[in-house]
């Protein structure tokens, strides 16, 4: 197994993208903390670990609150004392350009998809340092590389900032073993995409063409790169953007 003994956090684990690395992860041998805001949903996937006679915690925690982060990251130390692993996935985004969103809605898109990154990464490191290292995994995306129309502006510059936050970390923290990388996925077939594609069925058309595999992902299909990130088949990658859009990007 690859990350046997092994202990990862993963922000957003509760649905989508989220899960499928949870799973994988605690399949793989690791020891799994899932937070997010849905107490009900996070519980659901630590009982389907449990189930895998794998061990899991569901810490109900909103990543734009500093104490909260701090708190989940206590919790986790004070049972298993060590963090091997950072997995931000959380995020939140209203599909909207600049003159239809408002200024709280952009200012909760930042706080979630991007500071809540950067203070995760500020409460681990400290003791991924004094364990001698660990692997920080940011859940980017394509909308942080091109232009993208879903879902709308504020998200897109924050998965552009966490794409710059990756690297940051990466440089700054290199020398104590910490490695930082990025996934940016494409379109995804998550709960929180398909009513998007019910209201809007033409940006489920646009996601399906404009990919040279012709299809949306299932969050199954991403789970596998943040594993390879998170495992030591990556050892020697750090500051990478690993993109898994069935050539969106390329297109």
């Amino acid at each position: 197994m690859k990350l046997l003994n092994r202990v990862a956090i993963v922000t957003g684990g509760g649905t989508g993208i989220g899960r499928a690395i949870s799973l994988i992860f605690a399949k793989e041998g690791a020891k799994v903390a899932i937070a997010s805001r849905r107490k009900d949903v996070i519980e659901k996937v630590a009982e389907e670990i449990n189930t895998l006679g794998k061990e899991s915690m569901a810490i109900p925690t909103d990543v734009s609150q500093s104490s909260q982060i701090k708190s989940m990251v206590e919790k986790i130390l004070n049972k298993w004392g060590r963090i091997d692993i950072l997995v931000n996935n959380a995020y939140w985004a209203k599909n909207s350009k600049v003159l239809d969103i408002t200024e709280e809605e952009w200012d909760k898109t930042i706080a979630v998809t991007l500071k809540g990154p950067f203070m995760g990464a500020k409460y681990v490191i400290p003791s991924m340092i004094e364990q001698g290292g660990g692997v920080i995994i940011n859940i980017s995306s394509i909308a942080g590389l091109i232009y993208w129309p879903y879902p709308g502006t504020a998200y897109s510059a924050a998965k552009a900032g966490l794409i710059q936050l990756t690297r940051s970390l990466a440089a700054d923290y290199g020398k104590n073993n910490i490695r930082v990388n990025a996934i940016c996925p494409g379109t995804i077939e998550t709960p929180a995409v398909t009513p998007y594609f019910i209201k809007m069925p033409e940006i489920k058309k646009i996601a399906e063409n404009n990919n040279f595999l012709g299809r949306i992902a299932q969050p199954e299909e991403v789970a596998p790169a943040a594993l390879f990130l998170a495992s030591d088949d990556s050892s020697y990658m750090t500051g990478a953007v690993m993109v898994v859009d069935g050539g969106t990007t390329v297109m």
